[in-house]
Protein backbone atom coordinates (compact mmCIF):
# COMPACT_ATOMS: atom_id res chain seq x y z
CA UNK A 1 0.00 0.00 0.00
CA UNK A 2 1.21 3.25 -0.86
CA UNK A 3 2.42 6.21 2.11
CA UNK A 4 0.97 9.26 1.99
CA UNK A 5 3.99 11.60 3.16
CA UNK A 6 4.85 15.43 3.68
CA UNK A 7 7.68 17.06 0.68
CA UNK A 8 10.33 17.17 3.31
CA UNK A 9 11.27 13.14 4.12
CA UNK A 10 9.83 10.76 1.34
CA UNK A 11 13.22 9.37 1.56
CA UNK A 12 13.22 8.25 4.57
CA UNK A 13 10.07 6.08 3.89
CA UNK A 14 11.58 5.12 0.42
CA UNK A 15 14.63 3.42 2.38
CA UNK A 16 12.38 1.67 4.55
CA UNK A 17 10.86 -0.44 1.38
CA UNK A 18 8.21 1.51 1.38
CA UNK A 19 5.95 3.12 -1.75
CA UNK A 20 5.17 6.64 -1.00
CA UNK A 21 3.39 9.27 -2.24
CA UNK A 22 4.67 13.04 -2.00
CA UNK A 23 1.70 15.05 -0.88
CA UNK A 24 2.01 17.81 1.06
CA UNK A 25 1.50 18.82 4.51
CA UNK A 26 -0.15 16.74 7.15
CA UNK A 27 -3.97 18.01 6.44
CA UNK A 28 -3.09 18.13 2.45
CA UNK A 29 -1.75 14.20 3.09
CA UNK A 30 -4.32 13.03 4.83
CA UNK A 31 -7.02 14.31 2.46
CA UNK A 32 -5.16 13.09 -0.57
CA UNK A 33 -4.95 9.11 0.89
CA UNK A 34 -9.11 9.39 1.86
CA UNK A 35 -9.79 10.72 -1.85
CA UNK A 36 -7.46 7.86 -3.47
CA UNK A 37 -8.95 5.50 -1.05
CA UNK A 38 -12.26 6.48 -1.75
CA UNK A 39 -11.60 6.23 -5.73
CA UNK A 40 -10.87 3.04 -5.61
CA UNK A 41 -13.20 1.73 -2.92
CA UNK A 42 -10.28 0.70 -0.46
CA UNK A 43 -10.00 1.55 3.17
CA UNK A 44 -7.59 4.19 4.27
CA UNK A 45 -5.51 3.80 7.84
CA UNK A 46 -4.07 6.71 8.97
CA UNK A 47 -1.65 6.93 11.56
CA UNK A 48 0.94 8.77 13.27
CA UNK A 49 4.85 7.34 12.48
CA UNK A 50 5.87 7.77 16.17
CA UNK A 51 3.62 5.35 17.95
CA UNK A 52 5.00 3.84 20.84
CA UNK A 53 2.46 0.64 21.64
CA UNK A 54 -0.60 -0.18 20.51
CA UNK A 55 -2.81 -1.70 23.42
CA UNK A 56 -5.92 -3.13 23.06
CA UNK A 57 -8.21 -3.21 26.39
CA UNK A 58 -10.27 -6.08 26.29
CA UNK A 59 -13.82 -4.47 27.73
CA UNK A 60 -16.56 -3.55 25.45
CA UNK A 61 -18.52 -1.85 28.67
CA UNK A 62 -18.40 2.25 28.25
CA UNK A 63 -18.11 3.51 31.71
CA UNK A 64 -19.49 7.07 33.44
CA UNK A 65 -17.24 7.62 36.14
CA UNK A 66 -13.40 8.21 36.29
CA UNK A 67 -12.90 5.74 39.21
CA UNK A 68 -14.95 3.08 37.16
CA UNK A 69 -13.15 3.67 33.98
CA UNK A 70 -9.77 3.57 35.91
CA UNK A 71 -10.31 0.63 37.99
CA UNK A 72 -11.93 -1.03 34.12
CA UNK A 73 -8.58 -0.26 32.88
CA UNK A 74 -6.46 -2.02 35.72
CA UNK A 75 -8.19 -5.31 35.53
CA UNK A 76 -9.33 -5.67 32.06
CA UNK A 77 -7.44 -8.04 29.63
CA UNK A 78 -4.62 -6.40 27.72
CA UNK A 79 -3.26 -6.88 24.84
CA UNK A 80 -0.01 -5.47 22.75
CA UNK A 81 -0.99 -5.66 19.06
CA UNK A 82 0.41 -4.56 15.99
CA UNK A 83 -0.73 -1.70 13.59
CA UNK A 84 -2.11 -4.08 10.72
CA UNK A 85 -3.99 -5.87 13.88
CA UNK A 86 -5.24 -2.67 15.08
CA UNK A 87 -6.15 -1.69 11.36
CA UNK A 88 -8.17 -5.26 10.63
CA UNK A 89 -10.00 -5.03 13.72
CA UNK A 90 -11.42 -1.78 13.11
CA UNK A 91 -12.19 -2.19 9.48
CA UNK A 92 -13.78 -5.75 11.00
CA UNK A 93 -16.12 -4.08 13.33
CA UNK A 94 -17.09 -1.45 10.66
CA UNK A 95 -17.90 -3.85 8.25
CA UNK A 96 -20.08 -6.16 10.78
CA UNK A 97 -22.05 -2.72 10.93
CA UNK A 98 -22.88 -3.42 6.94
CA UNK A 99 -22.48 -1.19 3.69
CA UNK A 100 -21.87 2.20 4.18
CA UNK A 101 -23.18 2.22 7.79
CA UNK A 102 -19.84 3.14 9.42
CA UNK A 103 -16.66 4.27 7.22
CA UNK A 104 -14.38 6.03 9.70
CA UNK A 105 -12.65 3.99 12.65
CA UNK A 106 -10.43 5.45 15.10
CA UNK A 107 -8.37 4.74 18.63
CA UNK A 108 -7.75 6.82 21.53
CA UNK A 109 -4.48 8.39 21.15
CA UNK A 110 -3.45 8.52 24.34
CA UNK A 111 -2.01 6.28 26.84
CA UNK A 112 -4.87 6.47 30.09
CA UNK A 113 -6.80 3.61 29.82
CA UNK A 114 -9.74 4.57 32.07
CA UNK A 115 -9.94 7.71 30.11
CA UNK A 116 -10.09 5.62 26.92
CA UNK A 117 -12.89 3.62 28.22
CA UNK A 118 -14.97 6.60 28.94
CA UNK A 119 -14.58 7.89 25.33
Amino acid sequence: PPWYVDNECPDEYRKLGLKVVKAGKLIPARNHALEDASKMNKVCVQTSDDIGSWTFYNDAVRYFSDEEANAAARRCEKLEVSPVAAARYLVAKMRVRGPGKCRLGGVYPLGNGGRAMRA
